[in-house]
């Protein structure tokens, strides 16, 4: 009986710890969508690029926007499923982790997108684009938290 209890709190640890990291995603996702429009005319903008570079950067930005779309709409539902399955109050922990770690794989797809588009556009950049680029890219991830797209990060490591 003990070890039914102790499993039964553990279960339930997991999904308040579980819900946390859901409801702490959510505001994130709603300023997705922002950082995608006009990306490429911002981008332009701080790396003073030639024209020559900005048709580059517009082109790929379509592209990235073309696959990333479909894919925050995904992720969107996903979180939007686990959601209602934490709100109905009987949630099992097992399809709850299921549908969580879906949505992190579709954030994992997203953020490959991204970093490819990263590297196509570094590749166009002189030297002081390059660099202010790679400002630009740490101020983002610390906006999203260095991880993946909707998801917490883990806790740093130890450096001991």
């Amino acid at each position: 009986m003990k070890k039914h209890l102790t499993l039964a709190a553990l279960a339930t640890g997991a999904c308040l710890l579980l819900g946390a990291a859901v409801a702490s995603a959510q505001p994130w996702q709603r300023h997705a969508g922002m950082g995608m429009r006009g990306g490429a005319n911002m981008l332009a903008t701080a790396l003073n690029l030639s024209d020559s570079q900005k048709t580059a950067v517009e082109q790929l930005h379509s592209a990235l926007l073309t696959k990333v779309q479909p894919l925050f709409e995904q992720h969107r539902q996903q979180m939007a499923e686990i959601h209602s399955l934490l709100d109905a109050g009987n949630a099992d922990a097992a399809t709850i982790g299921q549908k969580v770690i879906a949505a992190y794989a579709t954030g994992q797809k997203i953020k490959a997108a991204h970093d490819d588009f990263d590297t196509k556009v570094s590749a166009l950049l002189d030297s002081d684009q390059l660099t202010k680029f790679k400002a630009l890219q740490s101020m983002r991830k610390q906006f999203m938290g260095g991880h993946g797209f909707g998801m917490m990060a883990p806790p740093p490591a130890d450096s001991e």
